[in-house]
């Protein structure tokens, strides 16, 4: 009996070390990760419009660059959010800015060029971009 008590106490201290470790972990920085893909608007959009389950496999929690204009600006006190043109009057590439990460700036004026780096989190007739950061053109 004694064993099975030390056993049971050895695995909880285990399971919190790893708990504790896991909930303190620090975020990953978007800028220093290595792109698996870089495009531009209207191709992102496109290959998500010709099979979105091929589109899934290839781009989904994957960390893509994405270049267009700016076709629309959102921000609130913690984020701000890019919606890049496609020309499709119907669909866009939404970037939410990454609030773990420094941003040499958060204005962006509609119609500039811009390239944003970040997770594709899927599409809502819309693709979706996550913990974006710009990237030097």
């Amino acid at each position: 009996m004694k064993k099975i008590l030390i056993v049971a106490l050895i695995l909880v201290a285990i399971g919190l070390v790893v708990g504790y470790k896991l909930w303190n972990k620090p975020h990953e920085n978007i800028s220093d990760q290595k792109v698996e893909f870089s495009l531009n608007a209207k191709d992102v959009l496109s290959e998500f419009e010709k099979s979105e389950a091929e589109a899934n496999t290839k781009f989904m929690n994957k960390i893509i660059e994405v270049s267009g204009k700016v076709a629309n600006i959102e921000s609130n006190d913690s984020t701000s959010i890019i919606t890049l043109d496609t020309e499709n009057p119907m669909s866009g590439i939404i970037c939410e800015l990454d609030p773990f990460s420094k941003h040499k700036r958060t204005k962006f004026e509609v119609g500039e060029a811009v390239k944003f780096k970040g997770i594709c989190t899927g599409f809502l007739s819309d693709v979706i971009m996550s913990r974006c950061v710009e990237c030097d053109k």
